[in-house]
């Protein structure tokens, strides 16, 4: 498995992170192709704030083997030739109104503003053949996405059937790139993926994978900010401080909600300094709480705190 310490290590000295990047999630991964989408928009310009990106256009190939040689040198013009690329995040209705587009790729680069709120999340297609209809452009195929933590089901949500065929893609890895675009693997090692009774067989191993990839592109996407110059580096800032202030905002909000709500149990005689300030306990069966906070002191002297919970 690769080393994630030694990729932090070299990730901030290399003048390409995202080079870096691909070829190491490449091997993670075990994949047979990866790519990488710059999110943009009809100028083609890099550092563009993510809320005018209007398409993704592939940007680098690598891949195994001598199909991968060919691909890292000619697989943008043909995927360009093909039609695959860009792919357009949103759609032209009868009416003159913008529609969010079909396709998984759409999807990562349309959820940008989530990567602030919820942190990178992955999605996992794990069995394409499965579900998929050539005689359609867009097939419903099972998704999940997963947040470092579990992995959760993604209703509602298709794959380009071109883009599968074109790369006899078998399964497909996805993620976010903060201020760049996403990052794609078409057919990661198939044994990651195995089931058993709907859950992966080799989750444990799965998930250090993924995670790893996760802190590789979090790495990566910081150093390949540090190559933006002068007025595109001001505004990437500028973008992240109004993230920076706003969460501060929000934590000090929840602070003085909280602060309040501790007061108005004390005026009610609800509890006392020392219950506000003591440690949660771990009951037995899982829930933690305060074990005295539990309604007024007569009803504690009449009932067992563990029949609230």
């Amino acid at each position: 498995m690769p080393d994630l310490d030694k990729f932090e290590r070299i990730v901030f000295k290399k003048k390409n992170a995202l080079n870096l990047l691909l070829s190491f999630s490449l091997k993670l991964m075990q994949a047979n192709q990866a790519g990488l989408l710059l999110g943009t928009n009809k100028t083609y310009l890099k550092f563009l704030p993510p809320d005018k990106w209007d398409r993704g256009v592939m940007h680098k190939f690598y891949g195994s083997g001598f199909a991968g040689l060919v691909l890292k040198y000619f697989g943008t013009f043909i995927v360009k030739f093909k039609g695959l690329s860009p792919v357009r995040l949103y759609k032209d209705t009868q009416f003159g109104e913008k529609k969010p587009s079909d396709g998984i790729i759409s999807f990562v680069l349309r959820k940008h503003k989530d990567f602030y709120e919820k942190g990178i999340k992955i999605i996992v297609i794990d069995n394409i053949r499965h579900g998929s209809n050539n005689d359609e452009t867009y097939s419903d195929v099972s998704i999940l996405s997963y947040n470092g933590d579990v992995f959760k089901s993604l209703p509602d949500l298709k794959i380009n059937n071109a883009i599968a065929k074109q790369f006899k893609a078998r399964n497909f890895v996805s993620a976010y790139i903060p201020d760049y675009g996403a990052i794609v693997f078409n057919t990661i090692n198939e044994e990651l993926l195995e089931k058993t009774n709907e859950k992966f067989t080799h989750e444990a191993e799965l998930k250090k994978k993924l995670n790893i990839l996760i802190s590789a592109i979090e790495m990566a996407s910081l150093a390949y900010i540090g190559q933006a110059r002068g007025r595109q580096a001001a505004h990437i800032i500028w973008r992240k401080e109004k993230s920076l202030r706003k969460t501060a905002l929000q934590l000090k909000n929840m602070e003085i909600e909280l602060t309040a709500q501790k007061a108005y149990l004390r005026a009610v005689g609800a509890v006392n300094a020392r219950q506000l300030n003591m440690e949660a306990v771990n009951i037995t069966d899982g829930v933690y709480a305060f074990m005295d906070m539990v309604g007024s002191a007569t009803i504690r002297k009449d009932f067992n705190p563990r029949d609230y919970f």
